[in-house]
């Protein structure tokens, strides 16, 4: 889910909890997107951890039973189709096969290292 929709999301949040007791529908799996939350930038990727954290509150007030964490591709180049893809119109895409190009900067232990480090911080922020 996208910051915009977060926050929009969370400025309505009671309305949000209304409509979905009204019509008698509830929410089991509240998934935050953000691709930040595996930038190799601290700065960036501690921001996106924040936004985590509304949407772990917008999980708890709809009482979804699961907080359901994104997960994002390396950053490399694909010269082909991305392994998976969502498209609005075409929903979820798998590709046979795929082409990548690493940076010339490529570091996969820093990579690594900021995906653990966030998954971490998100799993502390679910447990509360």
């Amino acid at each position: 889910m996208g910051v915009k929709l977060l926050k929009s999301l969370y400025n309505q949040r009671h309305m949000l909890v209304r409509a979905l007791k009204d019509l008698g529908l509830h929410v089991h799996n509240f998934c935050v997107v953000n691709s930040d939350l595996v930038n190799l930038d601290p700065a960036k990727r501690n921001r996106a951890i924040d936004y985590f954290k509304i949407g772990a509150e917008l999980g708890t007030l709809l009482e979804a039973e699961t907080l359901h964490l994104a997960s994002y591709a390396p950053p490399v180049k694909y010269l082909g189709a991305k392994p998976y893809q969502l498209g609005a119109k075409s929903g979820y895409k798998f590709a046979d096969h795929t082409r990548i190009r690493l940076p010339k900067v490529f570091d996969w232990p820093a990579v690594w290292n900021a995906l653990v480090e966030s998954c971490q911080a998100c799993a502390d922020v679910a447990a509360k």
